[in-house]
């Protein structure tokens, strides 16, 4: 059985804010929570994968000013994504960190001037679920002691902080650099075993 929850999370309006933080790097994040009730269940039910595709813009945009001789990088990479989950129960609290896959590269694109810069992905679907999460039964065993648990109902806050370091390939950009990103919330969905 499948089923598709749509902006479950509530990605949709978030920003992922960045800025300098190194000389080739810029790194930042978002972060944001919700209230979470899932009924009691009489019947047990076994979650085989929930994934929760989480896209941005796809046009990214890095402000800051160039200085005399500084020059906007040609090309930026994604160094290190993650997100931090925090779940609180009324009489418990459980952490989760989902390292997501990384090494997505965006070139420099136009518009470009002295006081911004946008760059584009180079595989054009990549923005789409650069930032998806999934949670798969099996790869985790606190994860999947969880999952078990749910027939028993959820009544619960999820915070949720996505972190990200981005790599600043070629050019000598300006020592104060700044992107704000869109989030877009592209399908949840949950799968059970037969």
């Amino acid at each position: 059985m499948h089923l598709e929850l749509g902006d479950i999370l509530g990605v949709r309006g978030q920003r992922l804010v960045t800025s300098i933080s190194g000389r080739q790097t810029v790194a930042g994040g978002v972060g944001w929570g919700l209230a979470v009730t899932v009924p009691a269940r009489r019947s047990g039910f076994e979650i085989r994968r929930a994934r929760f595709g989480i896209g941005t813009a796809a046009r990214w945009t890095l402000r800051g000013g160039l200085a005399e001789g500084a020059a906007w990088p040609d090309e930026l990479r994604i160094a290190h994504a993650a997100w931090h989950v925090e779940l609180q129960e009324p009489l418990s609290v459980e952490y989760h960190r989902f390292e997501l896959p990384t090494g997505q590269r965006l070139v420099r694109s136009l518009p470009c001037d002295a006081a911004a810069c946008s760059y584009v992905f180079t595989d054009p679907d990549a923005h789409r679920d650069v930032f998806t999460v999934e949670a798969v039964a099996g790869s985790d065993d606190e994860l999947d002691a969880w999952l078990a648990g749910l027939e028993r109902g959820l009544d619960a806050t999820v915070w949720m902080v996505l972190h990200v370091e981005v790599r600043m390939l070629g050019g000598s950009p300006p020592r104060s650099v700044v992107t704000e990103v869109p989030l877009a919330p592209t399908g949840a969905s949950v799968e059970f075993r037969p």
